[in-house]
């Protein structure tokens, strides 16, 4: 029997709006046209903004889409971890193992 379990936001209370969220730095830059011109003045674009770097800043984390909050997963009521995977998505690991060995001691 599987039982269903739906995660919620712990500071909204809403479901179905979890996330993976990452921070990136992205350097782009536009080339100014100097030809042909006397010391000062306005110089004119060349052409459109152009990408130089990208790069991901820190780790992914889990955010709610409703309220834009980052969300620990110590709060996630049920939850004891969660392992993010690039490509095939988030893992919610429950923590009953947890509860079940604080209850022993």
């Amino acid at each position: 029997m599987v039982r269903e379990f739906n995660v919620k936001c712990p500071k909204c209370g809403r479901e179905d709006v979890l996330a993976v969220g990452r921070k990136r730095t992205i350097v782009e830059y536009r080339v100014l046209n100097t030809k042909n011109k006397v010391a000062g003045g306005h110089y004119p674009y060349k052409g459109n903004w152009k990408q130089e770097s990208a790069k991901i800043d820190g780790k992914e984390f889990i955010r709610c889409n409703a309220c834009e909050n980052k969300i620990d997963v110590s709060e996630i009521e049920g939850v004891g971890e969660v392992k993010i995977d690039k490509t095939k998505g988030a893992l919610f690991v429950n923590d009953f193992l947890d509860k079940f060995l604080e209850k022993d001691e």
